[in-house]
């Protein structure tokens, strides 16, 4: 490959209009490959092409990737995508959605290359800024960034670049959700999301296997987070940030999503226990750390933020999109999901959960628990329980 390294100069480049196409189909293999299941009641709905479920959020998300993974971009960052294949990974992230995703339809993605940055190590950071739109009613979908680091190739004179830095609790997880990990789960993501990239497919010399897609496992996690906060509507999510992917996750290995409740923040990570590892590693290993989300919360039949919902409470009244013109209000609340029929969670019961009994969740042997005590695992259908090992507290956060 040679000397490669990232130009300098390429900050401040801002590509063409990249436009992508989806199906509910698309979205249904999207859902399916983040551990939605028709185990699941929530998902049922997602699940089914005469649904009136809104598409998955990873849609958009996985659109702003295939405009990244272009040649007009990586002939211009590395020399081309052979040769990111061999030095780039997905490093950090942020994503904003801007209400529920259709189910079929056309994307256009704008991006542009704000920051070049280096590692002590002499690795490259890149970040790279998109906007998805809709490209038949022209409204938002997804705005964000994604933080790119490739191997070595920091260019002369970078300076520093800082990713976000989310401080998780050292108190043990408030909720865990287990999933087992399908052998061929980087097949089953490549095939909706057209992420081909061979070091999900060849085992690399010195790994174990092949590596899972990080927006994969942010897609897990969004649906877990959705499942125990939001009711399983993931048209509810506002916002994700991912501070890091600190170790690579290897199929088959299982994974427990861990959340803690801050506010009207979610903070979590995902992680593999350390019984489940099969890279040789002592411990529990961190896959994804420093995650945080915050979903809208239902309020007088519509849909608003979770902070903005408390100040509903406290005030008495409904809060209006004060800041918007009328017909904005309008298209910005119809692009919204409407509340299911019957009595709706108030604001202060927004993220509240069942006690220390299991459900279950999409994936062989998957359940939802609370993370202190003996862990209640379910079984295959009608067959008895089983009980797995305590939770290991999570480490500390430099």
């Amino acid at each position: 490959m040679g000397d490669l390294r990232v130009p300098l100069e390429i900050a401040g480049t801002t590509f063409s209009d990249y436009e992508f196409a989806w199906t509910w189909e698309t979205s249904q293999l999207l859902a399916r490959a983040t551990g939605c299941s028709i185990r699941e009641a929530s998902d049922v709905s997602r699940m089914m092409k005469t649904s009136g479920a809104a598409g998955h959020p990873m849609v958009p998300f996985n659109g702003a990737l295939l405009a990244r993974n272009r040649d007009e971009v990586m002939d211009q960052l590395i020399g081309g995508y052979a040769n990111w294949q061999q030095v780039g990974r997905w490093g950090s992230g942020l994503a904003k959605f801007f209400g529920a995703v259709p189910q079929a339809g056309r994307g256009r993605v704008s991006s542009r290359i704000t920051e070049v940055g280096g590692t002590s190590k002499g690795h490259a950071l890149v970040r790279f800024n998109f906007e998805v739109h809709d490209v038949s009613s022209g409204a938002q979908l997804l705005e964000g960034w994604m933080l790119m680091f490739l191997l070595g190739c920091a260019p002369d004179g970078a300076g520093s670049l800082t990713a976000p830095r989310i401080a998780i609790p050292e108190r043990a997880a408030d909720e865990v959700v287990a999933h087992d990990t399908d052998v061929n789960v980087t097949f089953d993501w490549a095939v909706p999301s057209g992420d081909w990239n061979t070091t999900h497919f060849i085992q690399q010399e010195g790994n174990p296997a092949p590596l899972t897609h990080g927006p994969r496992n942010m897609g897990l996690v969004i649906s877990d987070a959705s499942r125990v906060f939001a009711g399983g509507d993931v048209a509810r999510l506002a916002e994700i940030t991912i501070g890091s992917l600190p170790a690579p996750h290897y199929p088959p290995e299982p994974t427990e999503t861990r959340f803690w409740k801050e506010g009207d923040r979610i903070l979590g990570r995902l992680v593999v226990p350390a019984a489940g590892r099969i890279d040789g590693g002592d411990g529990d290993k961190v896959c994804i750390d420093q995650i945080e989300l915050r979903f809208l919360v239902r309020a007088s039949g519509s849909a608003m933020h979770c902070k903005e919902a408390q100040t509903v409470a406290s005030a008495g009244r409904e809060l209006m999109w004060g800041s918007l013109s009328p017909r904005s209000r309008r298209m910005r609340e119809a692009a919204l999901p409407k509340p299911a029929r019957g009595r709706q969670p108030g604001p202060d019961r927004a993220f509240r959960v069942p006690g220390n009994h299991p459900r279950p969740c999409p994936g062989s042997g998957a359940v939802r628990r609370r993370a202190a005590g003996p862990i209640p695992v379910s079984g295959a259908p009608g067959g008895p329980a089983r009980t797995a090992r305590p939770a290991v507290p999570a480490p500390r956060t430099a």
